[in-house]
């Protein structure tokens, strides 16, 4: 009997909770407060209750503009505060899964726009253009295109957007010797404007404007590249004429130096070229034209034998810089200072089979040489003139990649000072570099095309010795 009035006691009190679960009312928002006076696009707190934990399934209107649901709670709201486009003043509301609040009047604050930082890649102040910038701030418009941002008047387009942040590509500068500009943001729905100054890193620029040059690229045999291409660099509208070869080092590509058969005898770049079957010649060391012996002749060993003494004394000019080998021409090539002085008989000193005096020394381990002026010839590293390069790239394979570098000037292209070719070989990605021979004596031959630059003299000067590309 206790059982069956138990049973009867559980089943009725279930029947009534679900009862009187049908019959809950379902429960309608109520809004008491809202924050006045804040501007758009910041937050504002809708005060109340019955409003839930969905933002989903909430909506809030001032006047007829939804506003963006930051996050819900049972008894307050917050919202971005929308730009009202007609006025200051709207009633604001909340619907709640289809039920509908009262209305409580409210007035935005006045519209604000600001920028608080500029922050590049990693948080680096990097200044060069064709590189992302994060633009900081408030009251930005949080759809990329309701943002117009433009770089000295020049507009670039809007990649991310937030109420507080924009993501930019830095666009170049106008003029090759601008340095600063202005950045405007303008919310197109605030009809707000900010600015700031950015500065651009004329280094920085330069080198994507290498990276960016329209080269001429032709594939010489597999690992060996040749481009050339015309573009102005180094804050000035004059054009460079600049021509590469790029190889990396392997027994198919070896390096190595042409020397006369009769010392302090010249002979031009492409005929010594041709005669030791080479892919490709450079012109190489310095030398006096009317063959004495003068501070410019460089010590040179080629496969072990030693074939110039070189001039003795000091050079921070013409032999700043020794380019090393093995004897099969791709193993431990390397650009070494050798000293501060007497410089030939440092580079005697190596036990190398191969060795070249030259300079300036342009870049070691990854650095810019920073003593490039000096006698006997400061005027050599501070002219523009044609320049001709080596360097060595570390780029993971086995032996490396090389770079041979002829720049043109004294009429077909500006010609670079030492300090702009440096920074040239840093940007095609040498950890070191040395200058060679350069003025007259420029010269680049390759098989099949011949001479590819032009001499400054107005036909190829001969000269003492070569490096050649096998």
């Amino acid at each position: 009997m206790n059982l069956l009035r138990c049973t009867f006691l559980f089943i009725t009190v279930l029947v009534l909770a679900v009862s009187c679960d049908k019959e809950k009312p379902e429960l309608t928002p109520h809004i008491i407060s809202v924050q006045q006076e804040t501007s758009p696009g910041e937050i504002c707190a809708v005060k109340g209750y019955n409003f839930g934990e969905n933002p989903g399934a909430v909506t809030v209107l001032f006047g007829n503009t939804p506003a963006e649901v930051v996050d819900t709670y049972d008894f307050v709201i917050h919202v971005y505060t929308p730009f009202l486009a007609d006025g200051a003043q709207a009633d604001v509301s909340v619907s709640v899964a289809g039920r509908s609040s009262n209305k409580i009047s409210f007035t935005t604050g006045e519209a604000e726009i600001a920028i608080s930082s500029l922050l590049e890649p990693g948080g680096k102040t990097i200044g060069g253009f064709g590189y992302d910038l994060e633009i900081n701030g408030r009251g930005f418009h949080p759809e990329a295109a309701m943002n117009l941002v433009t770089f000295g008047g020049v507009e670039t387009p809007v990649k991310q957007a937030s109420r507080t942040s924009l993501t930019v590509v830095i666009p170049a500068p106008a003029s090759f010797r601008q340095t600063e500009t202005e950045i405007s943001v303008k919310n197109k729905a605030t009809g707000l404007t900010a600015s700031r100054t950015f500065t651009y890193n004329p280094d920085a620029c330069d080198s994507m404007r290498v990276v960016t040059a329209p080269w001429i690229r032709e594939q010489l045999r597999d690992g060996v590249e040749y481009r050339k291409a015309s573009f102005p660099l180094f804050t000035s509208d004059s054009i460079q004429e600049i021509h590469i070869v790029e190889a990396v080092l392997s027994a198919a590509n070896r390096i190595g130096i042409g020397f006369p058969a009769t010392a302090l005898s010249f002979t031009e770049t492409s005929v010594q070229a041709a005669a030791a079957g080479a892919l490709v010649g450079i012109n190489a060391g310095y030398f006096t034209m009317d063959g004495g012996e003068l501070a410019e002749y460089p010590f040179v060993r080629i496969n072990g034998e030693e074939k110039q003494e070189g001039a003795p004394g000091n050079s921070k000019t013409f032999r700043s810089a020794v380019l090393t080998f093995g004897s099969n021409g791709y193993e431990q090539v390397q650009i070494r200072q050798p000293g501060t002085s007497n410089q030939n008989a440092n580079a005697k000193a190596l036990t190398d089979p191969n060795v070249l005096v030259a300079g300036p020394l342009l870049v070691l381990d990854n650095a810019l040489n920073t003593d490039l002026p000096g006698p006997p010839s400061t005027s050599h590293n501070v002219t523009s003139s044609p320049r001709s390069a080596f360097g060595k790239l570390d780029d993971g394979t086995p032996y490396g990649r090389i770079v041979m570098v002829a720049v043109d000037g004294r009429g077909t292209g500006t010609g670079m000072n030492c300090f702009q070719l440096q920074r040239f070989m840093r940007y095609l990605g040498a950890h070191s570099a040395m200058c060679l021979d350069g003025g007259g004596s420029t010269t680049m031959y390759i098989k099949g095309k011949g001479v590819v630059n032009v001499p400054s003299d107005g036909s190829e000067r001969p000269v003492q010795t070569t490096l050649f590309l096998f």
